[in-house]
């Protein structure tokens, strides 16, 4: 009798805490598969110079300046790595936070009476969301937030990512 109630007594304890440690075990490899992309595309006298791009993969990320344009048949001139590191989960959350309100896979918005300038895209997925930004010498408060957390990323010796200001 004393033995089952140690058995049961113990079943209680470990087997309630385990599947505490497996939420949060599952809550910890939710962005698991995370990739976020952001580049920047010159339009007029900005075709063809390197802009900024920002890459993660999980939770490595890259910071490079690339052309975003490219001539047919020209090879594309190699990006210049800036910097480079490990990406907090906690970045991950915040950023998924935020996207998981937006209804929409894409957020396109544009600012025609501008001809130079720039598009900004930035490409979000994971487990459960997709979503892209494609602003077009435009500005999304949303995505403003999400400059905002790759720019600690970014040392102060380097330019930091900027979205259009309206």
């Amino acid at each position: 009798m004393k033995t089952t109630l140690h058995v049961l007594i113990f079943c209680m304890f470990f087997c309630s805490n385990a599947d505490k440690h497996n939420n949060s075990l599952n809550k910890f490899f939710q962005g698991s598969n995370f990739k976020l992309s952001y580049i920047s595309v010159g339009l007029g006298s900005n075709m063809f110079t390197k802009q900024p791009a920002f890459r993660v993969n999980r939770l490595d990320y890259i910071y490079t300046l690339e052309e975003g344009w490219q001539w047919k048949n020209v090879e594309r001139e190699k990006p210049d790595t800036l910097c480079s590191g490990t990406f907090r989960k906690s970045s991950v959350d915040s950023i998924l936070n935020l996207i998981t309100k937006i209804k929409d896979s894409v957020i396109y918005k544009t600012n025609a009476g501008i001809m130079s300038g720039g598009i900004d895209y930035i490409d979000i997925s994971s487990d459960q969301i997709n979503l892209q930004f494609k602003l077009h010498n435009a500005s999304d408060s949303t995505a403003q937030k999400i400059i905002d957390i790759l720019n600690t990323y970014i040392p102060e010796k380097f330019s930091k990512i900027r979205l259009f200001k309206s």
